[in-house]
């Protein structure tokens, strides 16, 4: 009889989590954040001549990312991008695998680490965002709208 219980309640806990999959921030080590710089002040000179065109090219950086990456921003003259659709697949396998649980990721930090950590979004921040070069304002989180 024990044994019929603790597998129901198993079975309920797995349908739960998926759905309301638990919330989680992904860590990332800084190779992870990606830049692609344009030579001269381009993308400042189409943002101000063309804003309209400036807009829909952004658009595309986020739908139509170099593979295995997501889309952050633009700073500096620079295409910022993390590298994080791997680790992200990774940590949801590893997590429901191990421990029965469905999650989503919400936010995908860029840490000063050496590998990557996930932990709980309504935990707040584990490790503190890094700039790059000593910049500390250099895009290095993301807050998705749609957790993945």
């Amino acid at each position: 009889m024990m044994f019929i219980i603790i597998i129901l309640f198993i079975t309920i806990m797995s349908v739960v989590s998926q759905e309301n999959p638990e919330e989680y921030i992904l860590y990332l080590p800084k190779k992870s954040r990606k830049s692609f710089e344009l030579s001269c002040n381009s993308l400042g000179l189409i943002k101000e001549t063309n804003p309209e065109f400036y807009n829909d090219m952004t658009q595309e950086f986020k739908e139509y990312p170099p593979t295995g990456m997501v889309y952050v921003d633009i700073y500096k003259n620079n295409i910022i991008y993390f590298e994080c659709s791997k680790a992200i697949e990774v940590v949801k396998k590893y997590t429901f695998e191990k421990y029965g649980l469905h999650i989503v990721i919400k936010m995908v930090v860029i840490a000063d680490i050496k590998s990557f950590v996930a932990s709980y979004y309504s935990e707040g921040l584990l490790y503190e965002p890094s700039g790059k070069n000593g910049d500390e304002n250099y895009p290095s989180s993301i807050l998705f709208d749609e957790a993945m």
